[in-house]
């Protein structure tokens, strides 16, 4: 693992989040266009920001800069060490230098002693362009690795350790070969990125390959595609490498089909419309919207998405979770999904203001779950469970959350494939009467949707409130024998006074 160093007040290395960063192509001097393309970078995503300084004025420039911004700034130099020691007096949180070409020993010194003084980070930066080739000969891996660890050791040789390296080619394969070797030399944090990578689409394709194949295997920190192109493209495409490699969430996961012969509705503008309107309205929490050619293998293939839609002949299928919700014309598609994503929306909203969150049970939250079981267990209306039995059921479990606190809990027992067990359902006494019993079940009851199981039954004392759920009653001696095992460890074993109910899910997916 790299060492781990602050940029202004993002961390960066020592297994911190993978962080974006981009570079102005404004002047520096003309302060009103640099904070209006840094803040917009910043709204899409950009989480550092770099900016040329290669006069006093831009150096200057920096201080009236920062006070408009909220993203850490970085200070590019080169050759003048007093640019640097400039910058560093105007606020800026990061110097990319390359100590070699600043000129004498003692003003890299001044330079180091500056940016310690101060905690601000250097970053050396090594590429193909700019190596001395009558010192390391042509660029290729070696080099660039050799280039860079020389130009740290000039700074540690003054104790000054707050180093990131970056080792930039415009060949992927000698990029990624640079990056490997200096993450087996070295524990410096790597900025990555592939230089002079190109235009959009070719440099953001080289640039997929060369970073991702890098942080799919644990090696960066940070990283900057660098395109010729609008620098939102730069940043767009970053987030992409990180939300396909699970290392940044983003509002909305966007699954499409290739067009086949059987498509018979305008995929590509369907896709694009969806996007769009995501983009601009995002949904509140993550999800994964699918957007399917046909009716064929469209709900099935994306079974896993959250929400999706699949073109039929002039019409199409609305979908949730793989089942199918909604049959509409074509041109009311897009709208009919945004519906069914907005009112997702409106549900999670209602659940933040209240302060209540259901969400899948972690280790941690054994202790309480017991403790809410076996207090209800104590006055003989539950049956107790050991801290045992409750970590081999984890995944069982979903908790309540009112407000940070666990106030609720319930499990979903699988007991084979055509049947589920609603169990350990307890909302603590402070809780109870706010629907929070009403809200955990309804979950555990999607969940067996989700997994497709067609019934769940619960054994309760209070069948009036599975009533209002849509379960009915069954008499105990229906249920298959392997349910009772666990009943063994209750008190009143054999003679079980509890109400058996079931809901048969089927019937609510075929309306």
């Amino acid at each position: 693992m790299t060492r781990k160093i602050k940029v202004g007040n993002i961390e960066m290395g020592g297994g911190s989040p993978v962080t974006v960063q981009s570079m102005c192509n404004t002047k520096t001097t003309d302060i009103d266009a640099t904070v209006a393309q840094i803040n917009r970078l910043a709204e899409i995503g950009c989480d550092i920001m770099r900016v040329a300084v290669p006069t006093a004025e831009a150096a200057e420039a920096v201080k009236e800069i920062k006070s408009q911004i909220s993203v850490p700034l970085v200070a590019d130099i080169h050759f003048d060490y007093k640019l640097a020691l400039k910058s560093i007096e105007s606020g800026v949180d990061k110097l990319r230098i390359n100590p070699g070409n600043i000129g004498k020993r003692e003003y890299v010194e001044a330079v180091a002693k500056a940016a310690a003084e101060r905690n601000i980070p250097i970053r050396i930066g090594a590429n193909s362009g700019s190596i001395d080739r009558s010192r390391y000969g042509l660029p290729d891996a070696e080099s660039l690795v050799a280039s860079a660890l020389d130009e740290a050791k000039i700074l540690e040789d003054m104790g000054f350790y707050d180093i990131v390296l970056s080792l930039k080619a415009s060949d992927v394969m000698t990029m990624i070969e640079a990056y490997t070797l200096a993450s087996e030399k070295c524990d410096y944090p790597l900025h990555l990125g592939v230089t002079e990578a190109g235009l959009a689409y070719q440099g953001s394709i080289k640039s997929a390959v060369g970073i991702g194949s890098l942080l799919s295997r644990g090696i960066g920190d940070t990283i900057r595609v660098s395109l010729t192109a609008d620098v939102e493209e730069e940043v767009r495409a970053a987030k992409e490498i990180l939300a396909s490699l699970n290392l940044r969430q983003k509002p909305y996961n966007l699954v499409s089909c290739p067009t086949c012969g059987r498509t018979e509705i305008d995929l590509v503008g369907l896709a694009r419309e969806v996007s769009r309107r995501l983009d601009k309205n995002p949904p509140k929490r993550p999800i994964t919207v699918a957007v399917m050619g046909c009716v064929v293998n469209g709900p099935g293939e994306a079974s896993m998405a959250d929400v999706g839609i699949a073109g039929g002949k002039g019409c199409g299928l609305v979908f949730k979770k793989g089942e199918i919700i909604d049959k509409v014309p074509e041109d009311k598609l897009v709208d009919a999904l945004m519906e069914v994503i907005e009112s997702g929306d409106k549900k999670a909203a209602k659940a933040e203001t209240t302060g209540v969150v259901i969400r899948k049970a972690k280790v941690d939250d054994i202790p309480d779950i017991q403790r809410i079981i076996n207090s209800f267990a104590a006055k003989d209306e539950m049956l107790p469970r050991s801290l045992n039995a409750l970590y081999e059921d984890i995944r069982d479990f979903y908790v309540l959350e009112e407000n940070g606190k666990i106030v609720g809990c319930c499990a979903l027992h699988i007991c084979w494939s055509d049947l589920a067990e609603i169990r350990s359902l307890a909302v603590t006494e402070e809780a109870q009467g706010k629907g929070y019993g009403k809200l955990i079940t309804e979950r555990c009851i999607e969940n067996a949707k989700e997994m497709g199981v067609p019934r769940v039954f619960a054994l309760t004392y209070v069948d009036g409130f599975f009533k209002r759920l849509g379960f009915g009653k069954i008499e105990n001696s229906k249920l298959p024998q392997k349910i009772w095992s666990d009943c063994i460890n209750c008190p009143k074993f054999p003679d079980c006074n509890e109400i058996a109910v079931v809901k048969d899910l089927t019937e609510e997916v075929n309306k």
